[in-house]
């Protein structure tokens, strides 16, 4: 398909579905997310900007095996943010036709497809025991429900404080 502004919107809109959808999971960032820096996979910020220029012009091979072993911040929801999004001083019209060069789309797809394998490896690790363990408060990290509960709270409160720092006090200038 073409690229054009309404393929770009919804694009953008497939972004920042997949960006909520990621933050509701961050308050439960403990275990195999932790683990397999499931995040930093996803949402490391920030994106190396220059780095992903240097490799759309250049003439590596932009497939899964590349997307897997490519650094988390030249890839995932920044990444991609930075690929359908205006930079400054930027129309539109300019993105939807940056948007025409093949590699750049290859990379887009590239990015878009490596985030549900990541996923998928950590639905893998949970199911495979870890919830019916660990999470269950019967393996090694947590030997007990109330453990279990503790580091959930403590995650929980975690996130609480980085958005308010994030979102709140830095806009803010307190921070």
């Amino acid at each position: 398909q073409s690229p054009s502004t309404q393929t770009l919107e919804a694009a953008r809109q497939a972004w920042k579905e997949a960006k909520e959808a990621h933050e509701e999971t961050e308050a439960w960032s403990i275990g195999p997310y932790d683990d397999l820096r499931i995040d930093a996979q996803l949402d490391r910020w920030p994106t190396k900007q220059t780095d992903i220029d240097i490799i759309l012009e250049g003439e590596a091979t932009l497939d899964a095996d590349y997307f897997k072993n490519l650094g988390a911040n030249k890839k995932g929801l920044p990444a991609l943010e930075y690929l359908l999004f205006i930079e400054e001083g930027a129309s539109v019209d300019d993105l939807v036709a940056s948007l025409s060069e093949a590699r750049r789309c290859d990379y887009i797809k590239g990015v878009a497809a490596d985030m549900p394998r990541v996923t998928e490896e950590l639905l893998t690790v949970w199911q495979g025991g870890y919830i019916d363990g660990e999470f269950a408060g019967k393996g090694e990290m947590f030997m007990s429900a109330q453990a279990v509960i503790s580091e959930l709270v403590n995650a929980m409160i975690e996130e609480t404080e980085a958005i308010s720092n994030k979102q709140i006090r830095k806009p803010l200038g307190i921070l």
